[in-house]
């Protein structure tokens, strides 16, 4: 058993307020894991109103371990969360994952999506 991360702080007080919740292995885009790459993992932050990344970050000896990548901050508890290849409203299927995250006090699903990292100086698209 080893930890991946700690530290995470309860903000709300309620029945069995806990943090962080349940962990989801996936990969940015399919041919990620087609190519054999180790899994990121999507964290639901529970009562610590967040959902996290992380990536797996190998050593020179062959382990590895995760660093936190990304934090997405919400008014609200984060519970489960679903992670698709799919099409959705205003992306289609393109092999990138995206989350749909529910964040129960606002009553509201989000819907982010990976992609490539964006180039320095050339204006994206949306």
């Amino acid at each position: 058993r080893t930890p991946l991360a700690v530290g995470f702080k309860v903000k709300r007080l309620g029945i069995n307020p806990g943090a962080p919740g349940f962990a989801y292995p996936f990969w940015p885009h399919r041919s990620m894991r087609d190519a054999g790459d180790l899994p990121h993992i999507l964290l639901a932050g529970d009562c610590a109103d967040a959902a996290y990344v992380f990536r797996p970050v190998q050593w020179e000896g062959g382990g590895f371990r995760f660093e936190l990548m990304a934090t997405f901050g919400f008014e609200g508890t984060v519970g489960s969360i679903a992670v698709g290849y799919c099409d959705a409203v205003n992306s289609v299927d393109d092999g990138w994952a995206k989350f749909f995250l529910g964040v129960y006090e606002t009553d509201r699903v989000y819907m982010f999506k990976c992609g490539p990292i964006p180039e320095a100086g050339v204006e994206q698209a949306w």
